[in-house]
């Protein structure tokens, strides 16, 4: 079978209604790339202020993926990382917040993986939701897909996209 082009990024997310942060970083021995409390200002990646406060604690760790070129086998391989800290992640879970890990998928073209149910298990046991986000690389002269609103109705006089060999069904 032909490797599908494609790259990754994963992150383990945490969001808990008032734990600190650090007590995340402690706890899981990982460094957040971005972090925020629950009441601390608003900011933009680049820090520039913006109105309100964050209503929850924010912490996110993202992972190395250098060489990785299939995402099942290289979560397979994180999860005795994850599973050692079970009772933090039950913790999270118990008193209103959630632990997730984000998968950014970035292809040129369609993406098929099969997420064996046995990691799916382990993650549920660790109460881990897995986040599946793909992103098209639009090429020189592409169209990107139409967009339905979430009405899930097109727009009147919207074109309705079809599968590809629907026509005449």
């Amino acid at each position: 079978m032909e490797h599908i082009s494609r790259s990754f990024a994963v992150s383990l997310q945490v969001v808990h209604p008032e734990i600190e942060p650090d007590s995340i970083t402690a706890a899981l021995r990982l460094s957040p790339k971005i972090k925020h409390r629950n009441g601390d200002q608003k900011l933009r990646l680049d820090g520039t202020k913006m109105d309100g406060v964050y209503s929850r604690t924010y912490w996110s760790h993202s992972l190395d993926l250098c060489g990785v070129v299939d995402l099942v086998p290289f979560l397979e391989a994180l999860l005795p990382r994850l599973e050692v800290h079970r009772d933090f992640f039950a913790t999270i879970s118990a008193s209103g917040g959630n632990s997730e890990l984000f998968c950014g998928i970035f292809l040129d073209t369609n993406w098929d993986e099969v997420i064996p149910h046995q990691l799916m298990s382990r993650l549920a046991a660790l109460k881990i939701d897995l986040r599946l986000d793909a992103y098209l690389k639009l090429q020189e002269g592409r169209t990107p897909p139409l967009q339905t609103p979430a009405s899930g109705t097109p727009s009147a006089g919207a074109p309705v996209a079809q599968p590809s060999g629907a026509a005449g069904r």
